[in-house]
């Protein structure tokens, strides 16, 4: 029995092994996505999560504004309380970057995190191709998305419900945080969230944030 289950387990591998080296083929086979310049761009020698050099937890409100207008993003709202604002931008061009930005900013001196939203055409397969290997997976709500984690901070991906798990899943939002969140789900390829909901149940899920 436990020499079967030792071949099961050792078979289970080489599947997921190759099914990451197929999103990362798919990815890299690709044209890449315009949307993903933002992860690149201002970002050399950055060790953590950032887009167009805005890194959540450094970045200055006043540098978050000023990169923010040069990308032309436009300034919709601020909601919030005292010493918490959550502002509201949103893209004139949607072709190249994701319509819709919500930054938290702190005592309106730094970023604290922020997520990306209406991201057109960007899939899975796209942040796989850049970020590699995700760490793990997590769950918000009935939503999954990829964890992304670095010495500094994390990227967060969530996907849009989608009848089957795979490269061309379409992304939801883009979240980067300075927290280097662990995942207690490990990354399994691309199965069903059944298959990682069961193999992974409360308490030993992740919620994403």
């Amino acid at each position: 029995m436990t020499r079967f289950l030792l071949k099961i387990t050792s078979l289970l591998l080489l599947v997921f092994a190759a099914l990451n080296v197929t999103a990362r083929a798919v990815g890299t086979l690709q044209p890449p996505n315009p949307m993903l310049a933002g992860f690149t761009i201002g970002c050399e020698g950055q060790p953590g999560a950032c887009w167009y050099g805005i890194v959540p937890g450094e970045t200055t409100v006043r540098e978050a504004r000023a990169v923010l207008s040069y990308q032309n993003y436009r300034f919709m709202e601020a909601t919030g309380w005292p010493g918490r604002a959550f502002m509201r931008y949103q893209s004139a061009n949607g072709i190249s970057n994701c319509e819709e930005g919500l930054f938290d900013a702190v005592n309106n001196d730094y970023i604290d995190n922020f997520n990306l939203s209406e991201c057109a055409e960007l899939t899975a397969g796209d942040l796989i191709s850049l970020f590699g290997t995700p760490v793990g997976v997590c769950i918000y709500y009935a939503s999954f998305g990829l964890m992304f984690t670095y010495e500094k901070g994390a990227v967060i991906v969530m996907l849009k419900d989608s009848p089957r798990f795979s490269p061309f899943t379409p992304v939801e939002l883009v979240y980067l945080t300075p927290d280097s969140g662990k995942s207690l789900m490990g990354w399994l390829g691309f199965k069903s969230e059944r298959l990682y909901n069961r193999l992974y149940p409360p308490p030993n899920n992740t919620v994403c944030y």
